[in-house]
């Protein structure tokens, strides 16, 4: 099954059951209904789940390294891949359980968004 296309800074959640996806999808995997999954706006904090750090840039365009990138449940959301940006050194900043803030990024740019760890 294929993701669809949300508006930016938004998931699906499943009116029938309550689960939710990020990226959005056609049918809820959870209960099986179709047409009973609507767009939420993604949660605006959400704590670390698990991250490793980043030392080649690969990313196009590249992110600066080192960086990290991130399991994050949101909120009363989903569970995202997103990457994190940290002031000072992420292997010694992060670790599981670290409480984040949501950025969400302009529509179109290549990375819809990033965590921040909250101050």
């Amino acid at each position: 099954m294929s993701a669809v296309a949300v508006a930016h800074g938004t998931w699906v959640r499943c009116q029938s059951c309550g689960a939710g996806f990020y990226p959005g999808q056609r049918r809820c995997t959870a209960c099986g209904s179709w047409d009973a999954l609507r767009e939420e706006p993604l949660p605006a904090t959400g704590t670390l789940f698990t991250f490793t750090v980043i030392h080649v840039a690969t990313a196009t365009p590249p992110l600066p390294v080192p960086y990290a990138l991130g399991y994050v449940d949101l909120d009363d959301g989903p569970r995202v891949l997103a990457p994190i940006a940290t002031a000072a050194d992420p292997e010694t900043t992060l670790a599981a359980g670290t409480r984040l803030a949501l950025v969400v990024h302009p529509a179109g740019d290549p990375v819809p968004f990033h965590m921040e760890v909250l101050a």
